[in-house]
C-alpha cells in the first residue's frame, strides 16, 4: 500500500493545478460577460421585466392633492361628440378658478384655430387665470436640420399666457415599447447656448403652483436635457379621478377642489394617447403619465439608476462570492448557494428600488447563470481527465499483482470511469486487506506511529505483548512501559533520534523487559507525500520488536567461553611459563624447557587473538590518533628477546615522515606483533627481518595517502597453494613451517585480516623472489589537517 501511494506522490497537486486553471478561466470568461452586459445594457429585457414587476410593489402612494378631471366616456355621452366647443373648457376653467385650484393643466393640444368666438372666450378665461398651463407639441424631426419643431397653442389662446405656463408633453418609449422614463426638458442645441430648454408641463405646473423643486428636477430642467430619469409611473386607480361632466355640472364641491393640482385630460378610448407604462398596469392615458411625473417632481421620487462601471463592479460581487466558495462547497451545496445568491441579488435590487435606486440585476444573474454550469463542466472535465490518468496508473500497478483481473466496460465515459474506479478501489481494498492480514500474521510485534507519536496500527503480536490496547496510545509511554527501569532512558533517547533523523531510524537497540525478556527494536521512517509537495517530510515511523531472549542467553554462554579462554585457560599457561623460565636443575634438558615455554606463549597468543576477534565483532569501533611508527617499533621491541635467542636481527626503517592513523591501539599492536612473530618463527637462525614503513597513494578515493608496513623475512617462503587463502580462519599447512617448529592453527593471520578490515585497511602476502616472504599491511593515513595539536 505504501508503495502504491508513494509512486503517485504529487498527483493531487497536479489535479489542483488543473482545477485552478479551469477556475481562473471560468472566472475571467464570466466576468467579461458580466462587464459587457453592465456596460452595454444587453440584459435590458430581463432587467425591465424585473423592474416592471417590482415597481408596482414599491414606493409611496401618489400625492392626494393631485386630481385628474377625466374626459371619459360618460362625459362624451353627456356633453356631446368630441371635440367639444372650447367654451366648454372655458366654463370648466372658470369654475376651477373660483374653487381655488392650486394649478390647472389642460392636457389638450390647442394648436389649431377653432370657432373665433369660442377661442376668444377661452383666451379671456386663460388670461384671467394665473395658474392655467397649456401643453405644446414637439414635432420630430424638425425642419432645416433642427431636432424638432415647436407647435405652441393657437396664438389666439397661447398669446394670452406667459411662456412659463407652457411645457411639452412628449413621451419617449423604451426599446420594448414601454414608458419608463420622461424627459424633464427638451432642447435643440441647448449645449450650444442657442434655444432655451423647453421644460415638461409637469415641471412648469410645479413652478406655477409655487412648489419648491428638488435639486435633481430643477438642475435637469435647466441644464441637461439629455437625461431621461426613471419615473415610478402609477396606475389610473391610484390617483383621484373625477369625471369631466361631474365637475362641470357642479356635482364636485368647490371645497374639494381648493388647493389641488388639477390635470384635465382625455381618458376615453380613442380620444387621447395611450401608453403602456412601467409597472405592468397596462396602457395608461397621457394625463396619467403627466400626473405620475408631477408626483415624482413634487416629492423627488425619481429612480436613480446605477450604471456604467459602478454597475459592473457591483454585479461582479455575487460571481466572485460564488466562485470563491466552490472550492469548499459540496455539489448539492453549490446548487443551494447559487439559488440563494440569485434570490439575494433580486432582493437587494428590489430593496434599492424601494429606496429610489435601480440596480439592474440582469448582469449579476447572468453571471451566476453562466458560472454555475461552466464551472461544473470544466471541473468535471478536469476531474475526468485526471481520473483517467490516475486509473491508468493504478490499473498498471494492480495488473502487476497476481490474481488481479480487469473487467470490460461498455458504458459512456463517466460510467466507464466510475466502473473502473469501483474496480480499482475494490482491488486496492483487497490489497490493503492482504497487507493488513500479512501484518497481523507477523510473528514479531509491529507498531505504526504518526508524527505526533500516537500509535495508529498494531499487529496481533504487539497486542499480545502489551496488556492494554496499543492503538491510540502514546508510543513513548507504551514502549517505556515494556522496558525495565535501567533501559528506559536509552529507549526514550532512541525514539527521539528515530523521529529527529530518519537516517538513524534503522539503528538497532537492545533492551530488556520487566519480565526479563530481551528485545531488539528497529524503526523504519514512514513518509507519505502530501498534496502540496511530493518530497514530504517524515510523517511517522514503523517500530519492529524482535524477541532475542534465546540469543541473549547464547550470548551469555559465549561470554562464559570468552571468560574461560581469557582467564581460566590463561592461568595454567602462565604458571607453565613461570616454571620453565625459573632455573631448576630438575627440569632437563634446557631445550625441552625452551620448547614448552614457546608452546605456552603460543597458546596464550591464540587465546588473546580469539577473544579479541570476538570483541571486535560485538563492539563499536572506537579509534584514536596513533603514530604508526611507534606501534611498529614497540611491537618489534616486544619480540626482540624471542628473536635474539636465535640471533635473528629485526631492522625497522621508518620512511613515513611521522604518518598518523586513526585506529585502536591494542588491536593494531597485536596484529603487527602477530606478523612479526610469524616472521621470526619462519626465519632461519642468524636471519634478518626487514620492516619498512612508507607512504603510498591511497586506493580509496576518500583518502590522499595510505601508510604501508612491509614485513619481510628470510625464511622458506609461503606454499603457493596457501597464498589465496592465507588469511582465512584455520588456513594452515603441515609444510608451511620449518621442521621442529610446526605450523599454526590458522587464527593468527585471520586475526590480522580482521583488524585491517576493521580499520578500513588491508593485509596481503607474497613470496620474495630473492627468498623468504613479505607481508604488507595497508592503513589509511590521517590527513594533516586532522593531526593532533602539539
Amino acid at each position: 500500500m505504501i508503495g502504491l501511494r508513494g509512486s503517485r506522490a504529487g498527483r493531487p497537486t497536479a489535479l489542483q493545478a488543473r482545477l485552478l486553471h479551469q477556475w481562473l478561466l471560468t472566472v475571467i470568461l464570466t466576468a467579461l460577460v458580466v462587464i459587457a452586459l453592465a456596460l452595454t445594457g444587453a440584459s435590458a429585457r430581463l432587467d425591465n421585466l424585473i423592474y416592471d414587476s417590482a415597481i408596482r410593489f414599491t414606493g409611496a402612494p401618489p400625492d392626494p392633492d393631485i386630481a385628474i378631471i377625466a374626459i371619459d366616456e360618460a362625459s362624451v355621452q353627456d356633453i356631446g361628440r368630441w371635440p367639444w366647443p372650447r367654451t366648454v373648457h372655458a366654463d370648466l376653467l372658470e369654475r376651477l378658478n373660483r374653487a381655488g385650484a392650486r394649478a390647472v393643466t389642460l392636457d389638450i393640444l390647442l394648436t389649431e384655430a377653432g370657432d373665433p368666438a369660442n377661442d376668444q372666450r377661452l383666451a379671456q378665461v386663460a388670461a384671467a387665470s394665473a395658474t392655467l398651463l397649456l401643453p405644446m407639441q414637439l414635432i420630430y424631426p424638425g425642419l432645416d436640420g433642427r431636432a424638432f419643431d415647436v407647435m405652441p397653442p393657437y396664438p389666439a389662446i397661447g398669446d394670452t399666457l406667459d411662456p412659463s405656463r407652457t411645457g411639452h408633453v412628449n413621451v419617449e418609449l423604451d426599446a420594448d415599447g414601454v414608458l419608463r422614463r420622461l424627459a424633464l426638458c427638451e432642447s435643440d442645441g441647448a449645449n450650444k447656448g442657442e434655444d432655451a430648454p423647453i421644460p415638461h408641463i409637469a415641471i412648469s405646473m410645479a413652478i406655477a403652483g409655487k412648489a419648491v423643486l428638488p435639486p435633481s428636477a430643477s438642475l435637469t430642467a435647466k441644464r441637461n436635457c439629455e437625461d431621461r430619469p426613471l419615473v415610478p409611473f402609477r396606475g389610473r386607480d391610484e390617483f383621484i379621478v373625477m369625471s369631466y361632466k361631474d365637475v362641470l355640472s357642479g356635482q364636485i364641491d368647490d371645497q374639494f377642489l381648493r388647493g389641488k393640482w388639477v390635470l384635465i385630460g382625455a381618458t376615453a378610448a380613442g380620444l387621447g394617447d395611450q401608453y403602456p407604462a412601467g409597472g405592468g398596469s397596462g396602457p395608461q392615458p397621457g394625463v396619467i403619465a403627466v400626473a405620475s411625473l408631477l408626483d415624482t417632481v413634487l416629492h423627488d421620487r425619481f429612480i436613480v439608476p446605477v450604471e456604467g462601471g459602478m454597475l459592473a463592479a457591483i454585479s461582479l460581487l455575487p460571481l466572485f462570492a460564488f466562485m470563491v466558495g466552490v472550492w469548499w462547497w459540496k455539489p448539492q451545496t453549490v446548487v443551494r448557494v447559487v439559488t440563494l445568491l440569485g434570490l439575494l441579488t433580486l432582493f437587494i435590487a428590489i430593496a434599492l428600488l424601494a429606496a429610489g435606486y435601480w440596480l439592474a440585476p440582469g448582469p449579476a444573474l447572468a453571471g451566476l447563470a453562466i458560472a454555475y454550469p461552466l464551472w461544473g463542466w470544466r471541473r468535471l472535465q478536469a476531474t475526468s481527465d485526471f481520473l483517467g490518468q490516475e486509473l491508468m496508473t493504478v490499473e498498471s500497478e494492480i495488473d502487476s499483482l497476481p490474481g488481479i483481473e480487469r473487467g470490460g466496460f461498455r458504458n459512456d465515459l463517466v460510467g466507464e470511469q466510475s466502473s473502473r474506479l469501483a474496480l480499482a478501489i475494490g482491488r486496492l481494498s483487497d490489497l490493503r486487506r492482504f497487507v493488513t492480514n500479512s501484518m497481523q500474521g507477523l510473528p514479531d510485534p509491529m507498531l505504526v506511529a504518526d508524527k505526533g507519536r500516537t500509535i495508529r496500527l498494531a499487529n496481533e503480536a504487539a497486542r499480545r505483548l502489551f496488556p492494554a490496547e496499543p492503538v491510540g496510545s502514546d508510543l513513548v509511554e507504551f514502549m517505556l512501559f515494556l522496558a525495565r527501569d535501567a533501559d528506559r532512558p536509552a529507549l526514550a533517547e532512541w525514539i527521539d533520534h528515530a523521529y529527529a533523523s530518519p537516517a538513524l531510524a534503522a539503528d538497532l537497540l537492545q533492551f530488556q523487559s520487566m519480565e526479563g525478556q530481551s528485545f531488539v527494536v528497529r524503526a523504519t521512517s514512514l513518509a507519505i507525500a502530501d498534496l502540496a509537495d511530493a518530497a514530504a517530510p517524515q510523517s511517522g515511523i514503523i517500530i519492529y520488536l524482535a524477541d532475542i531472549t534465546e540469543l541473549a542467553e547464547a550470548q551469555k554462554e559465549r561470554d562464559s567461553v570468552y571468560q574461560l579462554l581469557s582467564h581460566d585457560m590463561r592461568a595454567p599457561q602462565s604458571s607453565i611459563l613461570a616454571l620453565v623460565e625459573r632455573p631448576d636443575p630438575r627440569i632437563q634438558p634446557p631445550e625441552l624447557r625452551s620448547r614448552i615455554a614457546a608452546l605456552a606463549r603460543r597458546t596464550l597468543q591464540l587465546a588473546d587473538n580469539f577473544v579479541d576477534m570476538a570483541r571486535m565483532r560485538s563492539t563499536i569501533f572506537a579509534p584514536e590518533d596513533l603514530l604508526l611508527a611507534d606501534l611498529v617499533i614497540e611491537a618489534a621491541d616486544g619480540l626482540h628477546p624471542l628473536a635474539s635467542r636465535r640471533n635473528i636481527r629485526i631492522d625497522v626503517q621508518d620512511e613515513s615522515n611521522a604518518g598518523f592513523v586513526l585506529g585502536e591501539g591494542q588491536s593494531l599492536y597485536r596484529a603487527i606483533t602477530n606478523v612479526i612473530d610469524n616472521a621470526i618463527r619462519y626465519s632461519p637462525d642468524n636471519g634478518t627481518i626487514t620492516i619498512q614503513i612508507t607512504r603510498a597513494v591511497s586506493v580509496n578515493p576518500a583518502h590522499d595517502h595510505d601508510l604501508l608496513v612491509d614485513i619481510c623475512d628470510s625464511g622458506p617462503g609461503i606454499d603457493p597453494d596457501m597464498l589465496e587463502r592465507l588469511f582465512e580462519r584455520f588456513a594452515t599447512s603441515a609444510a608451511s613451517g620449518p621442521v621442529g617448529r610446526g605450523g599454526g592453527i590458522g587464527l593468527g593471520l585471520n586475526y590480522v585480516a580482521t583488524v585491517m578490515q576493521r580499520h578500513e585497511g588491508s593485509a596481503s602476502a607474497a613470496n620474495n623472489p630473492k627468498g623468504g616472504s613479505c607481508f604488507t599491511l595497508r592503513l589509511p593515513m590521517l590527513p594533516d589537517e586532522d593531526l593532533p595539536l602539539g
